[in-house]
């Protein structure tokens, strides 16, 4: 089981750190963020509820699952990513 309060200390944490980068590649590889993603599938309901503000997460969601539902056409569009991932968690019975 993880520790949901340091979900959010590393959510905080990493948003924090990264509010005023433009690189991805900062943003994606922060420290924190691994840690979310080392945290694994039981972390998926928490990253889909903070997915909600930060679509970066998506990120977390694809290096844990494997998957992308996310369709070329919506590179870089925040809302159509996140819609995509509220989708797809639906689809499997994930709590959005």
């Amino acid at each position: 089981m993880i520790d949901e309060n340091r979900f959010w200390e590393l959510i905080r944490n990493w948003e924090y750190q990264t509010r005023f980068q433009s690189s991805s590649t900062v943003i994606l590889t922060h420290p924190s963020l691994n840690e979310i993603i080392l945290m694994g599938y039981e972390a998926i309901p928490l990253i889909l509820r903070a997915l909600k503000d930060n679509w970066h997460l998506s990120y977390a969601l694809h290096k844990i699952t494997g998957d992308w539902p996310v369709k070329k056409e919506y590179a870089g569009n925040g809302e159509k990513i996140t819609e995509c991932w509220l989708k797809w968690a639906k689809q499997r019975g994930y709590q959005t």
